[in-house]
Parts: structure tokens; C-alpha cells; sequence
């Protein structure tokens, strides 16, 4: 049993039963960039049913730039010349792939 889910909106739900056990691959289509999909992969047996094993992987057909920055911004001063910023991470939904790194710019105002 194949199953992929849109973590964005939890609307497209797939199922494929494939039965002949030399099968290791199926097709997906009507997929979108940019939106982050869920995939659980379980074993099936006509007689037993299925398995409750299951392996899982996120991932984007095509990744895009996020669509919000990071939220949540906090400062702690450690000293006279220094402080420490902390945010939140981003939700698959807006990071629109896998983040990376962030890029920080300050200045003096």
C-alpha cells in the first residue's frame, strides 16, 4: 500500500494496491512543486493483510523559496557587545522544500 499525502492541506490521498510481489516501484502524478508530501510505504500479503511495519519519507517534487520568513524572533544579551537571536522554524507547509541556511543582515540604524 502506497500512500501520499499533501501535508499542506491533507486533501490528496492516493492508495495503490500492488500485489505482484517483484513490483518495487509506482508512478504518482498530479503532483505541484513546492508542496511538501508525505509517502508510507507498508507490505501487503493476500492472506495476512497489511503489514503494520512502515517506512516513510517527506519530500517536494520541486523546491521553492519559502513564502514567510522565519517567525518568533527573540534576542537574549550576553554581554555589552554581543546578543544571541533565536526564531522558529519554519512549517513544511510555508518553507516550500527543505531550508538550508538562513542569511542575516544587520546594521547600525
Amino acid at each position: 500500500v502506497y500512500e501520499v499525502r499533501d501535508n499542506a492541506t491533507y486533501v490528496r490521498v492516493v492508495k495503490t494496491n500492488l500485489m505482484d510481489s517483484c513490483s518495487q516501484s509506482t508512478q504518482f502524478s498530479g503532483l505541484d512543486g513546492g508542496i511538501p508530501y508525505q509517502v508510507k510505504i507498508k507490505g501487503m500479503d493476500e492472506q495476512n493483510g497489511i503489514s503494520e511495519s512502515i517506512v516513510s519519507s517527506i519530500f517536494f517534487l520541486s523546491q521553492k523559496v519559502p513564502i514567510e520568513p522565519p517567525y518568533g524572533i527573540a534576542k537574549t544579551v550576553l554581554s555589552d557587545h554581543s546578543i544571541l537571536l533565536t526564531w522558529s522554524q519554519l512549517t513544511l507547509k510555508n518553507a516550500r522544500g527543505f531550508v538550508t541556511g538562513y542569511s542575516l543582515i544587520y546594521s547600525c540604524v
